[in-house]
């Protein structure tokens, strides 16, 4: 007789459908124009979308390559084979600390460079904003680096290490298995670049994605805001193919298979290598020192706590219940809990809300709440908690996906047969021996709720207001010492966050 799986298909569609709410509001919505002529662009959105392209393309290809050289550092170094993952941690660092910061370290530069040369470094500009993105998003093409890294077959590098020296191994074989990763790494940092407005507009800049919200906030038309959109989703779509091959290579390839057998090659012509790891520590040391000088004192900083604690207190309320929320449908959709998962398919299309502009998540919700119930206060304090689980919700199947390509499977089919069914053995045993990946999903979850800014701005209630969007919003009039410990404040949350789903997935996990 043929088993059941554990979590039917229907409980998969149905968190498909959660997942997708918002954008199937504004389907529905009645109120939406569908003017169709808004996808003839004119001469500024066009002008708009080209310079978007352009940034996010830069940002894709200067954060690969950088990301690929601090993890080739860190392999060619074997004292530092313990702490390879742990500058994963930085992921959780909200964009908008790494603006305040090199703010603040223009500011000191053209002090100094004023009182000698009488130049002057611009504070705006594509160029500054390109520099800020690639520092926020370079932890992201370092675990891309590292993962691809750690799985090349040991077996064929050995093999190869026969005939050739290392530096052919490395050319020959090592690098043509590591290109998907690498291309991977540059689609997902595209995509990001391309639907996220924050460090554009923190550095003077408009993006397309910017126009979306500006479009939605001016005339409340959510057809016509999605259908603004459709320029965007496109080469987000076609980018979104490129990251496929790795997540598929993630699972099924074994992990830690390489280790030390994979040598990286020395010489001068190796600079590269080092330079990543110059920028992966400049990206650590600038944000912490620039806000900690800015900051002065720990006065100052126990005034901006005790002054932003009703922000802190709800940001944390939020976060964890999205955290919560958003390990539901990603249980069901990454597949840790089926006897295969090397083909989520469901999974991959639930990865989509995170390559969506947030400002459209938010304006679903919004939307959402008008058609079920407009006047119901409840459903309004609701809202940023599902905008934040649909959004990050993607960002736990990714931790999901990665752990399950290390659960032992066959083990746990063993053990199975000493219990009365399947879904007893999962209670028994699946479900704790997967408690440190979804420990790590939900801090995982919960730090990039803590940074989001897009979607929370449209939904959240009156008189209520996050942290990070209570620092996005003073950092418009310029950094101050108070500025600056809000920094450090959201900074310690996020980073905590992100060591504890660090140090989750370092237990028998992927890293």
């Amino acid at each position: 007789m043929k088993r059941r799986p554990i979590i039917p298909t229907g409980a998969r569609i149905l968190s498909l459908i959660v997942i997708f709410l918002p954008l199937m509001a504004l389907l529905a919505d009645p109120q939406s124009g569908w003017d169709f002529h808004v996808l003839l662009l004119d001469g500024r959105r066009a002008a708009l979308l080209g310079r978007s392209l352009i940034f996010s393309a830069g940002a894709a290809f200067f954060c690969s390559l950088a990301g690929f050289a601090a993890a080739l550092g860190f392999f060619s170094q074997e004292r530092w084979a313990g702490f390879r993952w742990i500058p994963l941690v930085l992921l959780a660092l909200p964009p908008s600390l790494h603006a305040l910061a090199w703010d603040l370290a223009l500011s000191r530069a053209n002090q100094f460079i004023g009182n000698i040369a009488g130049l002057r470094i611009a504070h705006e500009g594509w160029g500054l904003a390109l520099w800020v993105q690639v520092m926020t998003l370079l932890p992201l093409s370092l675990g891309f680096g590292m993962l691809g890294l750690d799985r090349l077959p040991k077996e064929m590098l050995e093999a190869g290490r026969v005939f050739q020296n290392d530096e052919q191994v490395f050319r020959k074989l090592a690098f043509p298995l590591l290109r998907p990763w690498i291309i991977g790494s540059a689609a997902l940092v595209f995509i990001l670049s391309l639907t996220d407005y924050t460090i554009p507009a923190l550095a003077g800049c408009t993006s397309y994605a910017l126009e979306v919200f500006s479009e939605f906030a001016a005339g409340h038309d959510p057809g016509r805001s999605l259908l603004l959109s459709i320029p965007l989703l496109l080469p987000v779509f076609f980018a979104s193919l490129l990251i496929l091959r790795p997540l598929r290579l993630l699972l099924r390839s074994p992990g830690h298979a390489a280790g030390k057998s994979l040598r990286i090659p020395g010489g001068r012509r190796w600079w590269f290598t080092r330079a990543g790891l110059l920028l992966l520590a400049i990206q650590l040391l600038v944000p912490l020192v620039m806000l900690g000088g800015e900051c002065g004192s720990w006065r100052v900083l126990a005034q901006s706590l005790r002054d932003s604690r009703a922000e802190i207190l709800y940001s944390i309320l939020l976060s964890s219940t999205a955290a919560l929320l958003a390990l539901i449908p990603a249980v069901f959709l990454s597949g840790i809990f089926r006897k295969r998962a090397t083909q989520p398919g469901m999974a991959m299309i639930a990865l989509l809300p995170l390559a969506l502009p947030a400002s459209l998540i938010g304006i679903g919700w919004s939307r959402l709440a008008m058609i079920v119930a407009p006047d119901s206060g409840v459903l309004r304090a609701f809202l940023p908690v599902g905008a934040l689980s649909s959004r990050f919700a993607a960002v736990a199947i990714l931790v999901l996906l990665a752990w399950s390509s290390f659960f032992d499977r066959d083990s746990f089919d063993a053990l199975a047969l000493f219990r009365e069914s399947r879904l007893m053995a999962w209670i028994h045993i699946g479900i704790p021996l997967a408690l440190p990946a979804l420990g790590a999903s939900a801090a995982m979850v919960f730090a990039f709720s803590l940074t989001e800014i897009g979607a929370s701005l449209m939904v959240l209630p009156p008189g209520r207001m996050t942290l990070s969007v209570r620092l996005y919003n003073a950092l418009h009039y310029g950094a101050t010492a108070q500025v600056a410990a809000l920094g450090l404040i959201l900074a310690a949350i996020c980073l905590g966050a992100g060591a504890i789903a660090v140090c989750l997935l370092r237990r028998k996990g992927p890293l």
